[in-house]
């Protein structure tokens, strides 16, 4: 069994979580940089490229997937919102949302290629399965109550909203089944 720095064993819990940090980190750092590259090198460029990598449900997704797994790899509970498993069994469902939007509907509308490709790989069909897995095998789900869907809802439903007025603002909506100029609040709505 491995151990870490100060001679304790570690969990094959604490290893696949790392396992599935590093991917998530290196998947996240390899789209920021890809935004960042094809930006222009003025701030204003920049500042462009962070928020569009911002406006992307499935970078929000994968940051908190892989915040979440660096908190469970160092065998860190807090925060708790995160970490329990209400906040797991969350993710997982998010995380499931991005992978499963991403093959039944985006995945057709672009062709990626080179590092956006294992970039789109790593963030749409690694670290979705190795998120549920995680939950699966190590996330106690004796406490979980139908009620706690509800709250699972603020997020999806904070991001729409976040979408829906940046989108007023600037015309930019990061899908297009989002798109409000094109679709209309209702038909977004629906979607």
């Amino acid at each position: 069994m491995a151990a870490d720095l100060s001679g304790k064993p570690v969990s094959a819990k604490r290893i696949y979580a790392a396992a599935a940090a590093i991917t998530g980190w290196f998947a996240l750092g390899a789209q920021l940089g890809l935004a960042l590259h094809s930006a222009p090198a003025t701030p204003a460029g920049v500042v462009h490229a962070v928020a569009g990598f911002l406006s992307f449900f499935t970078n929000l997704t994968n940051l908190l997937v892989a915040a979440a797994m660096t908190l469970w790899a160092w065998g860190r509970s807090e925060p708790r919102m995160l970490t329990r498993p209400q906040g797991a069994s969350a993710l997982a469902v998010y995380i499931s949302i991005v992978s499963v939007v991403y093959a039944g509907i985006l995945r057709e509308l672009w062709e990626p290629t080179g590092l956006q490709l294992i970039v789109e790989a790593l963030m749409h069909y690694v670290l979705p399965p190795a998120c549920i897995i995680y939950w699966l095998a190590f996330v106690p789900k004796g406490h979980l109550r139908w009620g706690h869907a509800f709250a699972w809802l603020l997020y999806p439903v904070a991001y729409g909203a976040y979408v829906a007025v940046h989108g007023a603002a600037t015309g930019y909506y990061p899908y297009p089944f989002l798109d409000v100029a094109a679709l209309g609040y209702l038909r977004v709505l629906h979607n």
